[in-house]
Parts: C-alpha cells; sequence; structure tokens
C-alpha cells in the first residue's frame, strides 16, 4: 500500500513540475526571439535544452509509475514490423555524423512482416536500447538483429539484439542495471548523461510482452541487449515491397562498405530486392573488382559508403569515373545527414544519388530504380516520394498549419509535406498557432500537444470554441500514442491522430481522409499559361516544375510567387542586418524560410540560400559576403520575373452573353453563399472564392477575385463585401 501511494505521489508530483517546466521553456523561447549578445543566447539555449531534458524524464517518471502500478496497458492492432524499425533508424539517423560508427538493421529472412501487438511500446523499447548503445560507443558499430525465436499458428515469439562495439559494462554491475535510478558505472554516466530508468521502463514493457530482457558485457569489449516478445501474426498479410522488374532481376549490383555487418545488411536487402550482390570492403577493391569483372558479369550499378577505406568515397568515385569503362556507371553513396561537404564533393565527382543512414529497405529500392530508370547523371537524396499517388494529387496545393515547438521535427515534417505538393505555414506553439489561424484560411491543423505556452489541448479547445473554426480538421501529432492519449486528443476536440515518429505515408493517408477530397479547395489557374520553350522569359523561375510541384494549380503558383514577394523583397537587407549583429540564428531561420520557398519554382535562388545555409551552419565567416552577393542577385532575379509575370497575367474582361447564360444557375447559389458567409465574418468563405475561381477560368477577373480571396484572409470583411459585388455586377449575376 505505501509503494502504491509513493508512486501516485510520484506521478502527481511529475505532472505538477511541467506547469513551471512549460513557464521556463516558454519564458526562455520569447526570450531568444528577442536581440541577444552572443553569450546571452548561448546562456539560454542552455536552459531550453535542459529544461527539454528534464520533461523527458518527467516523461519517464510517468511511464515507470504506470508500470508499476500496472495501470500500463498493451495495445493489440496490426502492423508492420519494418515500419517499427524503420522509425527506429529515422529517429537516430541524425547522430550518425557526430561519431565514426554505423548503425545496422539486420532481420532473418524468415521474420514475419505483418504483426499484431503494440508498435509503439515495442518502438519504445528499442529506442531506449538502441539510445544507449549509441551513447556509450564512440566508434564501430551498434547492430539490431531481428530473428524468430518461436512460433505457432496465431503467435511468433521474436528475439531482438542491440549489440554495440562500445564501453561495455562490469559483469557485477549488470545484475542492478534493470533497476530504477541505477547507472552502470557512475563516472561514465556522469560524462555522458542518463536517468537509469530507461532500461527499467524497457525492462517492465517487455515483461508486459511476456518476453524478457538481458544483458551481456565487458568492459572495453562492448554489450549485447537481448530480448524476446510474443505477437500475434497474420501469415496472410503482406508489408509494402519494392518490386523490381522483370529485366533488372539479377543484375549484378557492386557494394563497397567498410563495415562487416552494413556490408552484409545491404546485400540481404539488395538480394530480397532480387539484385545479384557483390561485396568489397574498401576503395581499392572497388576499382579492383570492376577491373576483374568480365562482360558475363558486368556490374549495372555501384553503391559506396562516404567513409569507404582506403581515400573515401568520394575519392573511390572520382577514381572510378576517370577510368572511361566506369565513367558512366551509375554510383548510389550512402552517407548521413548533416555531411553536407561530402555530399557537395560527391556531386561534383559524378554521383547520381544519395542514401541515407541507417540504410533502410524501401528507400534504397526506390533509390536504386530510379537510378536505373534515369541514369543521367545528377544526385538525387532519397526521401519520400510522392510520385503519382492519388492522395498526392489530390492534396497538392493544401494550406496545412504546423504547430509543433521544436524546430528540427517542423523543419523535418515541413520538408516532407513540401515535397508532396503541399504548403506548409509553422508555429512554434499554441498562441501563435490561434493567431496564424485567425489570419489565414487552413485546410488542415497539424497539433502537437507538448508544446510552451499553449498546449495543443488547451489550443484545439480555443479553436473548437470559435464558430468559424469548429468544422476545421485537426490532428494530433504527439509521442504519446496510447489508447488513453488518442481520446484525450478526440475529448479535446481533435480530429484524428498520427504518433511520432512521423510514419509519412500515414501522415498523407490522415491528410487525404480529411482533406483531400474536399471540393472547392485549391485555388482555380491563373491567367498566364507557361509554355516549355518559353522560359527564357522569366529568368530565374522554373514555371513548368513549380506547376508540377503544385498539382498543376496555376493559380496557387501564382498566390505563392505574390505572397513570396511580399514576405522577402527585403530579406537580402534584412539578411545583411541579421549577420552584421552576428545574429546566425535570425539569419539561418530567414535563409530556411527562403529555401524552401524558392525550392518550388526559382532553383538559382534555392542554390543560392543553400550555399549559404552551409556556410552559416558550419559557423565559418570567410565566404558570407560572397554567398549574400549571389543570393542577392539570385532573389532581385526572381524579385523582377515575378513583377514581369504579374503584369503578363493581366487581361481584359471577355464576357459574352453566352457565356454569362451558360453560367448564371451555377453561379448564382455560389454567390448567394459566399456573400452570406462574409456577411457573417467567417473565415470559410475563403474556400468558396477557390470554387469561383475554378468556375471563372479565363473571364479576365482574375485581380479581383484574388483581391477578395486575401480580403477574407486579412478578416476585412467590410472590403470583401464591395469586391464581390463588383464581381457580381461584372457578371451580371445577382446574388
Amino acid at each position: 500500500a505505501e509503494a502504491g501511494e509513493l508512486r501516485g505521489v510520484v506521478a502527481a508530483v511529475s505532472h505538477e513540475m511541467r506547469t513551471p517546466l512549460n513557464a521556463i521553456v516558454g519564458l526562455t523561447d520569447l526570450a531568444l526571439g528577442t536581440r541577444l549578445s552572443p553569450r546571452q543566447r548561448d546562456y539560454l539555449t542552455k536552459i531550453r535544452s535542459s529544461a527539454q531534458g528534464l520533461s523527458a524524464l518527467i516523461d519517464d517518471i510517468l511511464d515507470l509509475s504506470k508500470i508499476e502500478a500496472g495501470r500500463m496497458d498493451l495495445e493489440r492492432r496490426d502492423f508492420q514490423l519494418l515500419d517499427v524499425l524503420d522509425a527506429v533508424a529515422d529517429l537516430f539517423a541524425g547522430r550518425l555524423f557526430e561519431k565514426p560508427l554505423d548503425l545496422v538493421f539486420l532481420t532473418e529472412d524468415d521474420v514475419p512482416e505483418s504483426l499484431i501487438g503494440d508498435a509503439l511500446r515495442l518502438r519504445q523499447i528499442l529506442i531506449n536500447l538502441v539510445g544507449n548503445a549509441l551513447k556509450f560507443t564512440d566508434e564501430g558499430e551498434v547492430v539490431v538483429g531481428v530473428h524468430v525465436k518461436d512460433r505457432d499458428g496465431r503467435t511468433v515469439e521474436l528475439e531482438f539484439s542491440v549489440r554495440d562495439t562500445g564501453l561495455g559494462i562490469t559483469p557485477s554491475k549488470i545484475p542492478g542495471l534493470f533497476q530504477s535510478f541505477i547507472q552502470a558505472e557512475a563516472s561514465t554516466t556522469r560524462e555522458r548523461g542518463g536517468t537509469g530508468l530507461g532500461l527499467a521502463i524497457a525492462k517492465g514493457l517487455v515483461e508486459m510482452m511476456a518476453g524478457r530482457l538481458r544483458a551481456e558485457s565487458e568492459p572495453g569489449a562492448g554489450s549485447t541487449f537481448t530480448f524476446t516478445a510474443r505477437f500475434g501474426r497474420r501469415p496472410d498479410a503482406q508489408g509494402g515491397l519494392v518490386v523490381t522488374p522483370v529485366d533488372r532481376r539479377g543484375m549484378a549490383v557492386l557494394v563497397a562498405e567498410g563495415n562487416e555487418s552494413a556490408r552484409e545488411m545491404m546485400c540481404r536487402i539488395l538480394t530480397s530486392l532480387s539484385f545479384s550482390p557483390t561485396a568489397v570492403d574498401s576503395g581499392p577493391a572497388l576499382l579492383d573488382r570492376l577491373d576483374r569483372a568480365t562482360d558475363d558479369q558486368a556490374f549495372g550499378l555501384a553503391v559506396v559508403d562516404w567513409r569507404l577505406p582506403g581515400g573515401g568515397g568520394v575519392g573511390a568515385l572520382r577514381r572510378l569515373r576517370r577510368e572511361a569503362r566506369w565513367s558512366s556507371l551509375p554510383v548510389v553513396m550512402t552517407t548521413v545527414f548533416g555531411a553536407e561537404g561530402v555530399m557537395d564533393r560527391a556531386e561534383e565527382a559524378g554521383v547520381n544519388a544519395f542514401v541515407f543512414k541507417p540504410v533502410k529497405r524501401s528507400m534504397l529500392g526506390e533509390t536504386l530504380l530510379q537510378v536505373l530508370n534515369s541514369p543521367l547523371r545528377g544526385a538525387t537524396v532519397a526521401g519520400p516520394q510522392a510520385g503519382d499517388r492519388p492522395e498526392v494529387k489530390r492534396l497538392a496545393g493544401a494550406q496545412v498549419l504546423l504547430v509543433e515547438d521544436n524546430d528540427l521535427n517542423r523543419q523535418v515534417v515541413t520538408e516532407l509535406l513540401q515535397g508532396a505538393g503541399l504548403i506548409v505555414h509553422g508555429a512554434a506553439d499554441g498562441v501563435r498557432a490561434l493567431a496564424a489561424v485567425d489570419g489565414l484560411a487552413f485546410d488542415a491543423v497539424l497539433m502537437d500537444i507538448q508544446m510552451p505556452r499553449l498546449d495543443g489541448y488547451e489550443t484545439t479547445r480555443r479553436l473548437r470554441a470559435d464558430e468559424r473554426h469548429r468544422h476545421l480538421p485537426i490532428i494530433a501529432m504527439t509521442a504519446h500514442a496510447g489508447q488513453v492519449d488518442r481520446e484525450m486528443c478526440l475529448q479535446a476536440g481533435m480530429n484524428d491522430h498520427i504518433a511520432k515518429p512521423i510514419d509519412f505515408d500515414r501522415l498523407l493517408a490522415v491528410l487525404d481522409q480529411w482533406i483531400g477530397a474536399r471540393d472547392g479547395r485549391r485555388s482555380g489557374p491563373f491567367s498566364w499559361e507557361p509554355e516549355p520553350n518559353r522560359m527564357d522569359v522569366f529568368p530565374g523561375l522554373d514555371l513548368a516544375g513549380g506547376l508540377q510541384k503544385l498539382g498543376g494549380d496555376r493559380a496557387l503558383l501564382h498566390k505563392t510567387m505574390r505572397r513570396f514577394k511580399a514576405d522577402y523583397a527585403r530579406a537580402a537587407a534584412e539578411l545583411r542586418s541579421f549577420l552584421e549583429a552576428e545574429d546566425w540564428d535570425a539569419a539561418h531561420h530567414l535563409a530556411h524560410g527562403i529555401k524552401g520557398l524558392a525550392a518550388l519554382f526559382a532553383p538559382r535562388l534555392a542554390e543560392a540560400v543553400r550555399a549559404l545555409e552551409i556556410d552559416l551552419k558550419s559557423g565559418g565567416t570567410a565566404g558570407l559576403g560572397e554567398r549574400l552577393q549571389d543570393f542577392s542577385r539570385a532573389l532581385e532575379e526572381v524579385l523582377a520575373a515575378a513583377d514581369d509575370l504579374a503584369d503578363r497575367g493581366r487581361r481584359p474582361p471577355d464576357l459574352t452573353p453566352e457565356r454569362r447564360a451558360w453560367d448564371v444557375d451555377v453561379l448564382r447559389p455560389i454567390l448567394g453563399d459566399l456573400a452570406g458567409l462574409i456577411e457573417a465574418e467567417k473565415l470559410e468563405a475563403a474556400r468558396l472564392v477557390g470554387r469561383l475561381q475554378d468556375l471563372l477560368d479565363d473571364c479576365g477577373l482574375d485581380d479581383d477575385l484574388e483581391r477578395l480571396d486575401d480580403q477574407i484572409c486579412d478578416l476585412d470583411f467590410r472590403a470583401a463585401a464591395a469586391t464581390l459585388a463588383r464581381i457580381a455586377l461584372a457578371l451580371g449575376v445577382e446574388p
């Protein structure tokens, strides 16, 4: 009873700690948004980091208290094992640049992909174990293995292992590893951080899955943590496989990778994709194996690691390209997030594509097929591909508000969605989210839960209390993904729930469910049709590429360019001011925002911003002046071209009596509904403007309709009513 009371007190205190913690983080964020000296910014950044660490500790305490009190419930849902492993890989991908080590996932061929169980808790166990392994390993490898230990007709027992080449643990310390607040080596823990709760939580979750967690280790020789877990299985279910075309099956692929486990993993993936892999362990061995290849065993592609022994992957690529026989061989380089300099040198040397480590089967397969189908030189980076997926076409041009306080999470999700053609606006907390929703018409809101100043629950409640936002789709996006958490999100007024780390396919599917097929969402096309052979008329712009990225929506491209000009006309001067004040964070934030939009329609500007960002990230100042000049010239070119394009888009009205009569029955109810929404001052009116633009293409009213849309989004309903009256008069339709 006393233990139960103590657990209750711990849980209550943990919850109460969140209030002052939110204030600390929130006020720190506010302070970071002001002009500060470098020393002040450093102090505040460290305060915020410490507060986030404390927040993570609170989460661990709450989880542990639930497990010990028997209040933690496991879900039984269908899931794909590879999705869980991929999510763990994505979470730690950014750490691989910090140390010379590899993170490798080895799954035996007989492991079923489709399982029934709690994917979230399995992922939590793996995150704890892999996180510890990476923390205490300075070089070498961390290998996650999965194999079948036992199976019957309805269940399967899997054994997971996490092996590292790190510091190791004294054998006498191992029995106490899984107790709360116990660490193996106190001195090491002080150096590298940790609370001793992660392994205790992992042990409790494993036991709830009818398994056992154990550890083996020797000082200086690394550690292996192994656990078993039992799941239901669906023998008839199939995972998402990359299907290799018949004419590519059996193709010889040369793998150059210095790490033995990574070589084994790469060969397994390639074999599963019906390729025929051959592996070497160094740059000289790569060139030697190519030289010894016969016509009967000619290699169709090479996969080369960036840290390849014997001169590095870039050095091997340069030597390979100097050989006439292999100058056109498609080469994919495996690298890590953060290695921009290596990627730049590899592009100069002639690489065809990149795949980020930890390597995932789906991403490697898609990249190889993309390179083989388009063998022209010019590097691409493996990432979620929109392709011809129907939900991507439906979502292209959707306006989404991403409410997320973590800068890295916000950046990752923003770039994923922008790659699928959505327009993403960011808000770092609930207060900023409320202001954004009041100022713009969004198709959906992606809402984080734990945020400073105003959390996701309260932000949602305030939005739902406003009649204008009653039907706005709000989707929770949170690391807390249990059934109780889902119910709390729904009770607060949210429509759906997405678990972190984000599964991109799941994210697109949920967005498609709530906004993809809604009629009248997108604006209609604007009046100028770019001709492929007239791109030189607008230097600096890639209008055809922009249209493709935005699903062919010309009005959205036009509007995006107008907003770009309004937001960034003075960006060069602002950036120069930030650099003179040594406000590197503000400069990087401004450059990053420009890059995301420029990538849609201005490739030269996007490249200039990318080069500037690299210098800002590296902390180098020697080349910043030249980079800033390149950026300024590219920006001026884009702004001038945008003005030219706007001028060409203005045409006189061409409303024949026949056209008016043909449209009147359709237009009258739309204009009537729109007038009513404007009179009631509801932002839903902006969606009907999009419907009007679709119907009134080529009528010469583009400027009036765009003005109407802007007035509604700016909440200037009196001006919007006057503009609508002018449009109705021009159409000869009484609303």
